[in-house]
């Protein structure tokens, strides 16, 4: 199992799922990017 990089920040006035929200909103955001350039043909990727 994978082991979380965030820990919540007990001192913030920010509510705890709020905190969760943009811990997962960054994750995805820097994500992305890996999924949005286009792939080779199929040609291509025989070749």
């Amino acid at each position: 199992m994978a082991e979380l990089d965030w820990k919540p920040d007990k001192s913030s006035s920010t509510p705890l799922y709020i905190q969760i929200k943009e811990y997962i909103k960054e994750k995805i955001e820097t994500i992305e990017p890996m999924f949005t350039h286009r792939l080779g043909s199929r040609t291509e990727a025989c070749h």
